[in-house]
């Protein structure tokens, strides 16, 4: 039994530095692939709550409708190579500053 729970610790302990020598990985490069831009805009939303019907003299499941404004959104989609070789794309929320730069770098390396 005392063998089974040294083996068990063992496999454990193992896996524990595998998995921190995986994430141990640092990006060693980043550059902007892709851009995207949504504009400001409203939108009419629907919220449901319960409400009491004086009337009838129950609780009632209604919707109550609002308009909604939602900012404009800056986007970059990022393109990371790893210390381990591993290359991954993710997308980003940015500022309008880091938008345009991210634009003026993608349109430059495609003259």
């Amino acid at each position: 039994m005392k063998k089974l729970k040294r083996q068990t610790f063992a496999v454990i302990v193992m896996l524990l530095c595998v998995s921190a020598l995986i994430s141990c990985a640092e990006v060693v490069s980043e550059k902007p692939i892709d851009v995207e831009y949504v504009a400001a805009y409203d939108a009419m939303e629907t919220v449901y709550s319960y409400k009491y019907d004086w009337l009838n003299g129950d609780w009632k499941y209604l919707p109550e409708y609002k308009m909604v404004h939602h900012e404009a959104e800056y986007k970059v989609q990022y393109e990371a190579i790893w210390s381990n070789g591993e290359i991954t794309t993710y997308w980003e929320n940015v500022d309008k500053q880091e938008y345009e730069q991210a634009l003026d770098e993608l349109e430059g390396d495609r003259r």
